[in-house]
This record gives structure tokens, sequence and C-alpha cells, in this order.
């Protein structure tokens, strides 16, 4: 199932930002900051095309040296998909002045003269629209599923773990609470839902006023089936209203 697609934004990697090899670099901070990338390819235009992309700015004294500038080599042409992917976006990239740019952007951190700013982004969803269009075709932008949204964005994080049904088809006797029914052999709590049923149990045995709406901390000694079991706790904690 194909999910509902977020916002999109064009952002482009100038001429300076391709010779200095800082494609990676840039991709790689909109991937942890968590966007998808739809589109991307490396495009040489002629100077016609980067006229018809700084239309907005044809009456302005700079508008030929701008060209000129974005012709002068090939560019690096993205879609990144995300809530809110314009205006973050253009956070990320900072002012187009690069000295007058914060620490942590993208023109802050990787230039200096506003006629080398490495990169170009959307300044609105309408512009965002238009560039995507003049920059790709249809067939040339990927829709696909990104698993990782699930820990990117609250709404799909609750509706994955709110799944998490479990039914109990045997009771287990020897459950204790507290830390006496932890010292167990892993191999007991592989067994089918036993550690399901263990945290389940603690869930119910406390009023709801204690976690609900709470956060709460899972901690282990990083052993063999830790990853798996945090994964579970943290599951049927979210069902059960835990934050």
């Amino acid at each position: 199932m194909q999910a509902p697609r977020r916002e999109r934004t064009y952002i482009m990697i100038k001429p300076d930002g391709v010779q200095r090899g800082l494609i990676g670099t840039i991709i790689t901070r909109f991937e942890t900051k968590g966007f998808k990338l739809v589109a991307m390819k490396l495009a040489q235009p002629g100077k016609a095309k980067f006229e018809e992309h700084y239309a907005d700015l044809s009456k302005k004294g700079f508008f030929a040296r701008l060209v000129e500038y974005a012709a002068s080599g090939p560019v690096c042409c993205m879609i990144w998909e995300g809530d809110n992917a314009v205006k973050t976006g253009r956070k990320m990239l900072g002012a187009t002045k690069p000295f007058d740019s914060e620490p942590g952007t993208i023109r802050g951190d990787l230039c200096i003269d506003v006629g080398c700013n490495v990169i170009h982004g959307s300044d609105s969803v309408e512009s965002a629209n238009h560039e995507i269009g003049l920059w790709f075709t249809p067939e040339e932008i990927c829709n696909w599923n990104n698993h990782s949204d699930t820990w990117v964005y609250e709404n799909e994080l609750q509706v994955k773990l709110a799944k998490k049904v479990v039914s109990v088809e045997k009771p287990y006797t020897d459950q204790k609470p507290g830390t006496s029914g932890l010292r167990k052999k892993v191999k007991v709590f592989t067994q089918k839902h036993y550690l399901e049923n263990f945290v389940q149990s603690i869930f119910n045995a406390l009023p709801k006023a204690e976690y609900e709406g709470k956060a709460m901390v899972v901690s282990g000694d990083g052993r063999y089936y830790n990853d798996v079991a945090t994964q579970i706790i943290i599951q049927i904690a979210v069902s059960n209203g835990v934050r």
C-alpha cells in the first residue's frame, strides 16, 4: 500500500557545490533530518533553462551573472519529501548571504561568498511545484514507502504500535514481578508471548494514573535479545498510553 504523499520541495546543488564534492554531505543532512529523497539527477542545461528557473529575478541587476554562474557546470537536482519540507528546507539552507547564515545551516557551514552559495531551495509550496515540474517529468519521480517514517512521524508510530495486540494462548505460572522475575535465561523469554505477557501484566497491576500520558525509560545490559525485547516493551507501552 502506497503511503500518503507529503509536501515536496525542490533542492538544487549549484555548480560550486558539485565541483567541491558536497553532494553527499548535503544529501546526508536531509536524510538525517528525516526527509525522503524521491528524485535526483545531474543536469547541465544551457542558460535558457536557468533564465526560466530564475525568471522572478529577471529585473535584478545580478540576473545575468546569476544565470552565467548557474550554467557554468553540472547541477544536482533533487526532490525531497516530508512534512513542512519547503519551510524546513529553507531553514536548513540558511540565508542567501553565507555570512548572514547561522552555524549549523548548509550555507553557514559550507560556503563564504554569496556568489558561490552552494545550493538553491524552493521558497514556497507554489514555487516548489513549479520548479519540480520544470526540472522533472512525472516518470522521473519515485513514489515509494520509506519504512523509517514510522520513527520520524509520531502519528505513524502511534498507528504502528497500536497494532501490537497479543492473544495469550496459555498462562505462565512462573512469572513474578520485579527483578526476580527477570532472572531467567533468554530462551525462557523467547517463548511465544512470554515477554508480552510479562510486560502487560505489569501494566495491568498498575493504576493508569501511574503511566498513562507519561514518559518511560527502557534500559538493558546489551545482551542477546535485548534489542528485540526493547521494541516489544515500547510497543506495548505505547498501546497502553505511555508517551
